[in-house]
């Protein structure tokens, strides 16, 4: 009976030993599986770390470009409003400029009448001169 005992846990010991190989071989193959998407997955990993440095890199200078945009944005608003001010100050200058020549032409015309007036009348003197010379000549 021992015998056959031994026996038997003998050959279940072996059938377990098969089976624990099997298991053994089949867990080798499945942790090869795993290593070789592990080593995929990393090589994913390492191109998309490279990517999001590339958008970054690419994100830091366009924001670079961005900010020097707005200042130069900030300067010509700037610069605009000082020429708008500039050119209503001008405008303003304009209009009283326009006023004195306007005042100006007014009274060039009546000096020119005065004259004119002043004219006929020197005119007229110099003819009552002669006139008066004429007669008391006779």
């Amino acid at each position: 009976d021992s015998l056959d005992e031994v026996q038997t846990k003998a050959n279940q010991a072996e059938k377990t030993k098969s089976r624990l190989t099997m298991e053994l071989e089949d867990t080798s193959i499945e942790l090869d599986r795993v290593k070789n998407d592990l080593a995929s997955m990393e090589k994913k990993q390492r191109k998309v770390d490279q990517m999001v440095s590339e958008w970054k890199a690419k994100y830091d200078q366009e924001t670079a470009k961005n900010e020097g945009l707005v200042r130069e944005l900030q300067k010509v608003s700037t610069d605009q409003m000082n020429l708008k001010n500039a050119n209503g100050d001008l405008t303003d200058e304009l209009e009283a400029v326009k006023r004195q020549v306007k005042s100006l032409q007014a009274e060039n015309s009546e000096l020119a009448e005065q004259l004119e007036g002043g004219g006929k009348q020197t005119h007229e003197i110099e003819k009552l001169r002669r006139k008066l010379e004429a007669e008391n000549e006779e």
